[in-house]
């Protein structure tokens, strides 16, 4: 065959196979349902614990409190490892995701706090007390958290995790605005196990 027919054919024989190629379907990552369910379980609680920071940034915008309170977040911390020893949940994974769920909420409050800063008739007049009313639904909130990341342990160090949490994110935070939606992502950054 001359040259030029076989550099004809050679380059034929690649476009085809690149053609192919880009028409070939992309393995997707496979998923367990159950472990899908387990860590969608996970977000939906981190989810539920964002949605009380608006109630949390209502109360301190109106009373002037910090939205940083060290002593508090310390105090949730020593919690979740108890509750995590108590269960027989991995108290390291509980406090990574609970750390993460404390950086999460302060997202959201500076945010609001910003934003009603920078515009006085957006902001709240009144607001639930923080003692008596918001803290407890906290509390009952990761009361639902330390069990759930223990149900997810092992998709938690699986190695598809971090597209289970994707999928969990997509679908529990359509509609979010832009503040919660980046808190969303914060609260599950850790979520993962740093080995997965």
């Amino acid at each position: 065959m001359p040259h030029r027919a076989l550099l004809v054919s050679s380059a034929f024989a690649v476009s085809l196979a690149a053609v192919l190629g880009a028409a070939a379907p992309a393995q997707a990552c496979p998923r367990d349902p159950a472990e899908q369910q387990a860590v969608t379980a996970v977000a939906s609680a981190a989810l539920d614990r964002l949605e009380i920071a608006d109630d949390v940034a209502a109360s301190k915008y109106l009373s002037g409190k910090a939205v940083a309170d060290p002593a508090r977040e310390q105090a949730v911390i020593d919690a979740t490892i108890a509750a995590a020893k108590a269960d027989g949940v991995d108290p390291v994974a509980a406090e990574r995701i609970m750390r993460a769920q404390i950086t999460a909420s302060k997202q959201v409050q500076y945010a609001l706090i910003a934003r009603w800063h920078a515009h006085p008739d957006e902001a709240p007049t009144t607001a639930p007390d923080l003692t008596t009313s918001v803290r407890p639904r906290i509390n009952a909130v990761d009361a639902r958290l330390i069990p759930a990341i223990g149900a997810a342990h092992d998709a938690l160090d699986d190695q598809a995790c971090g597209h289970l949490v994707k999928d969990a994110r997509g679908e529990l935070g359509q509609g979010l605005d832009d503040a919660h939606r980046k808190a969303f992502r914060t609260a599950l950054a850790t979520v993962c196990s740093p080995e997965s």
